[in-house]
This record gives C-alpha cells, structure tokens and sequence, in this order.
C-alpha cells in the first residue's frame, strides 16, 4: 500500500515508531541527559562528530564547491574558511587541506573519476 500511494500519489507514508523503540529512545536520552550533567560526554560527542567525517566526500565537495563557484584554489588557506568549517563540524580539523597545491591533484584525480560523464 505504501508503495502504491507513493508511485501514484508521491504520498510518502513514514512509519511509525513502537512502543519499544520510543522506550529505548526515550532511555537513550536520559542516560545522555546524566553523562552531560556529569560532564562525561566530550569523548563521545567527539566520536559521533567524527563518525560524519569522510575525506572522500569532504574532498568531492571541496572540488565541486571551487570548481562549480570559481573560487580560487587558495581558499583552503584562509583561516575564514576553516573557521567556518571547524564551526560546522569540530571534529574537521586536520581534514581539510591547508595547501592550494594539493587542490590541482584532487582536481586532476576528479576529472579522472568523472570525465566520463562529462563526455
């Protein structure tokens, strides 16, 4: 039914938490709630920031982003901008090059990757 409705409608139907899972949820959160008044949660925060971390998907955006804007490579040198992704993402620093030069061989390695499509 759920398909039906999304193919024929574009209805999306999302399903429903139980009982169980919003329990479990709920003691999650708790036991998260404890850990921060106890001040025990950097380590863990730090690890869920950096489980959202890929250099592959960091280094496609990072081409995209310049190559798509004609921003000048030397971008990945401006501390605004690290700032800016530091500010995103704590966990980036040390992801993000700091040297444009390394950008034209990601350029080059991208290009290789995705000229045919281009084509």
């Amino acid at each position: 039914m759920k398909r039906h409705l999304f193919s024929a409608y574009a209805i999306i139907v999302e399903k429903a938490v139980g009982k169980i899972q919003a329990a479990v949820v709920q003691q999650l959160r708790q036991l998260h709630l404890q850990a921060h008044a106890a001040g025990q949660t950097k380590e863990f925060d730090s690890q869920v920031l950096q489980s959202q971390l890929s250099q592959a998907v960091i280094d496609e955006a990072l081409i995209s982003l310049i190559i798509v804007q004609n921003l000048p490579f030397v971008i990945v040198e401006w501390p605004e901008f690290h700032t800016l992704c530091q500010a995103l993402n704590s966990e980036s620093k040390g992801m993000i090059t700091t040297a444009h030069s390394t950008i034209t061989k990601k350029l080059e390695g991208s290009w290789n990757t995705h000229k045919d499509i281009v084509q």
